[in-house]
C-alpha cells in the first residue's frame, strides 16, 4: 500500500497534487493500492483526486497562524493549516491500522519533525521536494528540478542511507506527454498558436494580463488556447476577455493539456511543474515565476537558454508581456534552440523511472541522477 500526504489550496496551488496524481496512477498500474491524505483547504482538489478513483482521507481545515518560532520558513509554515505535531497525530490515526509500505510526502510545510512521528507506522518514507531548505527523515527524496552546479545540496539534510533522485529526467509527467512527443509536429520556430497557463489557481491573474497583451492588434492572427483550473478566482473576468478576442479558446480543468501544448508554438506560463511538460514537447516559453521557489531553477534555465524568464508576478505587467511576445514571434532561432534543448533534457519517462527505483529500493544508499537511472 502507498499513502500520499499532499495538499492543494489557493496558497499552495495545484502542482503538488497534480504530480502526485501522476505518480499514483503509475503505482496503480503497477498493482499498488494507493490512497491520499489531504486537508480540506479553500481551493482544494480533493474532488479531483476522488474522481480519479483513489480513496481519500480528508483532514479538517481551520484558520492557522504559524508561531514566531516558525518564521524562518516564511509563508510555508502556514500552508499545513495546523502544527506539524497536530497534523502528524491526525495522520497517525489514519495510518495506525494500515501500515503502508510507502508514505509519500509532498508538502513544503512538513519536515523531519513530522516524519519522525510517522516512522513507527510506515515501512518507508519518500519525500518530493525542491527547496532543500530543511532536514528530512526519509528513505528516498525526489527533486525533479534543474540545478546549476553542486547536486549534493541535500547532503547535510538527509541521512547517508537516503536514496536521492535528482534532475528533470525524473520529472513526474503523465504518459500522454510521452505519447504526444512521438507524434509531435515539426517545430520550425514560427509562432502561429500560443498556449497560456499560469497554474490551477493563478491568484495574481497573470492569465488576464497575458490575454490583454495578446489582444493587441499586431497579434490578432495568432490562435490562443487559455487554460485555467476550476478553482481560478478570476474565471468570469477571463471568460469575458476570451469572448472579446477572436481565435481564442478557454479550457477549464482540462484533461488534454498535452494535446494543447503539442499544438502550440509558444507558451506563456508559470515556472512550476509544467516546465518539464513543455520541455518534453519542445514548446518554447515565456515564463513568469509566481512563487519564490520557482525563481532559482527558472533563472538557471533562462541562463542556459532553455526558456525566457520574463520576471516575477509582482513585477510583470501587460506591457512587459507584450514586449516578450513580440520578440518571441520574431526570434525563430531562439524558439528552435529552446525546442532542441528542452527535448534533450526531458524525455517524458520520469515517472516510470521513479516507480522502478522505488519498487527495487534496497538498503544501499546511492545518488541517482538523470545520468544513472
Amino acid at each position: 500500500m502507498v499513502i500520499i500526504r499532499v495538499d492543494s489550496s489557493v496558497l499552495t496551488g495545484s502542482g503538488h497534487v497534480m504530480r502526485c496524481l501522476t505518480l499514483a496512477e503509475e503505482f496503480r498500474q503497477a498493482g499498488a493500492d494507493v490512497r491520499f491524505i489531504t486537508r480540506s483547504h479553500e481551493g482544494n482538489l480533493n474532488g479531483l483526486i476522488q474522481s480519479k478513483g483513489f480513496k481519500l482521507y480528508e483532514l479538517p481545515s481551520s484558520p492557522y497562524r504559524a508561531p514566531l518560532k516558525d518564521t524562518s520558513r516564511g509563508e510555508y509554515a502556514t500552508w499545513l493549516g495546523t502544527t506539524q505535531q497536530a497534523d502528524a497525530a491526525e495522520t497517525v490515526e489514519i495510518l495506525k491500522d494500515l501500515q503502508p509500505d510507502w508514505l509519500i510526502v509532498d508538502h513544503y510545510a512538513i519536515d523531519e519533525t513530522w516524519e519522525k512521528l510517522l516512522r513507527p507506522f510506515v515501512n518507508k518514507i519518500m519525500v518530493i521536494d525542491d527547496l532543500a531548505d530543511r532536514k528530512y527523515d526519509c528513505d528516498l527524496l525526489l527533486d525533479q528540478n534543474y540545478v546549476h552546479g553542486d547536486r549534493q545540496r541535500y547532503a547535510e539534510l538527509v541521512s547517508p542511507a537516503c536514496t536521492l533522485l535528482a534532475g528533470p529526467q525524473c520529472a513526474l509527467l503523465r504518459k500522454e506527454f510521452a505519447e504526444a512527443r512521438k507524434n509531435l509536429k515539426n517545430r520550425d520556430g514560427s509562432v502561429r498558436r500560443v498556449f497560456v497557463f499560469f497554474g490551477g489557481v493563478d491568484p495574481d491573474n497573470m492569465t488576464g494580463k497575458a490575454l490583454e497583451a495578446l489582444s493587441a492588434s499586431e497579434f490578432s492572427h495568432v490562435h490562443v488556447d487559455i487554460v485555467i483550473g476550476a478553482a481560478n478566482p478570476h474565471r468570469e473576468t477571463i471568460s469575458q476577455g476570451v469572448k472579446q478576442r477572436s481565435l481564442t479558446t478557454l479550457h477549464v480543468q482540462v484533461e488534454n493539456i498535452a494535446e494543447l501544448m503539442a499544438q502550440a508554438d509558444l507558451a506563456l506560463c508559470a515556472g512550476g511543474t509544467t516546465t518539464w511538460e513543455r520541455f518534453c514537447l519542445g514548446l518554447p516559453s515565456l515564463v513568469v515565476t509566481i512563487a519564490d521557489n520557482q525563481v532559482p531553477f527558472t533563472r538557471d534555465l533562462h541562463e542556459d537558454g532553455l526558456l525566457r524568464w520574463v520576471g516575477t508576478s509582482l513585477d510583470v505587467d501587460v506591457q512587459t508581456l507584450h514586449k516578450g511576445i513580440s520578440k518571441a514571434l520574431q526570434d525563430t532561432d531562439r524558439n528552435r534552440q529552446e525546442t532542441e534543448l528542452g527535448m534533450r533534457l526531458v524525455d517524458g519517462n520520469g515517472v516510470q523511472k521513479v516507480v522502478e527505483v522505488i519498487t527495487k529500493a534496497n538498503q544501499n544508499a546511492h545518488y541517482a541522477t538523470a545520468d544513472n537511472i
